[in-house]
């Protein structure tokens, strides 16, 4: 019997570290195991530069289905 392995969501809040957010993504992205998702919530209030700049640098992650933001 073949074994399976099973989903890992990681859930990644971000609050005001925009900044950090692609080098958050990309070291999900290094990881070997499979299969993941990456839920990304956003937590900055929608007028703050940091919702516009979280929503624009998961947007370059739009290649990969696993990866979804959710604003909060």
């Amino acid at each position: 019997m073949e074994s399976v392995n099973p989903l890992v969501s990681i859930v990644l809040p971000t609050y005001m570290r925009s900044q950090k957010l692609r080098e958050t993504i990309n070291s999900v992205l290094s990881q070997t195991y499979s299969p993941w998702q990456l839920i990304v919530v956003d937590d900055n209030r929608p007028t703050e530069p940091h919702a516009e700049q979280t929503e624009t640098t998961v947007r370059e992650y739009q290649n990969f289905a696993n990866i979804v933001l959710i604003k909060h």
